[in-house]
């Protein structure tokens, strides 16, 4: 069995940071709780998220 880990913001920063963007600590902490939930992230800022690996993303203001 895989252990569970709990990992500081600026670590997942450094995981999700790429060259073009750095989310702020707010959307890494909303991306990443998505993420473990299996949760879809409802955001009218798919732009910052849509790099993200394994987040799934929804947008409701424009469908």
């Amino acid at each position: 069995m895989m252990p569970d880990y709990l990992l500081d913001t600026n670590v997942i920063i450094e995981i999700l940071r790429d060259n073009s963007r750095v989310l702020t600590h707010m959307q890494v902490v909303v991306g990443a709780m998505a993420v473990v939930n299996n949760a879809v992230l409802v955001t009218d800022n798919l732009k910052h998220f849509q790099d993200v690996t394994g987040l799934q993303l929804e947008n409701w203001v424009r469908p």
